[in-house]
């Protein structure tokens, strides 16, 4: 097989597909130490992505921050029926934006390998998203639990 061939595959095997100049790293580096490579980054920061992340704000919250000012105060949420549809809301925005960020990490981030490995996780490790009590805490687990140990183990 030759090498344009396994360039290819393992492109699109390891990563959401070859990008513009992939093939080209690829073929410099080497099969093995461009996975290397990508094992090695583990998800590491790219900045090049922050302005296009920026779009998520909800990315960059805390739990708590992103849930505060959902409960009307002297009341509790779950029993009243605007407080509950404006957490579901706000869960969904939120599920919305990770949802996003994953795409936009996919098509245009350095770290391939990281992101089908995020992927693969996000639906194994899965939690369901529908429940006032966890929508707002999404990307808290995306950031905290799945994207911090796609690569790794899930042992703290």
């Amino acid at each position: 097989m030759d090498d344009g061939l396994r360039f290819q595959r393992l492109l699109g095997r390891a990563t959401f597909g070859p990008r513009p100049g992939d093939r080209d790293v690829l073929a410099r580096l080497g099969a093995e130490a461009w996975l290397d490579r990508e094992l090695a980054a583990g998800g590491a920061w790219d900045p090049g992505l922050a302005p296009r992340l920026s779009a998520f704000p909800s990315l960059a919250l805390e739990p708590d921050q992103a849930f505060q000012g959902m409960a009307p105060s002297g009341r509790r949420a779950e029993r009243d029926r605007e407080a509950v549809q404006e957490m579901r809301n706000r869960g969904r925005e939120i599920a919305h934006q990770v949802a996003g960020a994953r795409v936009v990490r996919a098509v245009h981030g350095d770290h391939g390998l990281h992101e089908v490995m995020v992927d693969f996780w996000s639906n194994h490790l899965n939690v369901t998203n529908p429940h006032e009590a966890c929508w707002w805490s999404r990307h808290d687990y995306d950031r905290s639990v799945i994207r911090k140990h796609a690569l790794g183990k899930f042992k703290n």
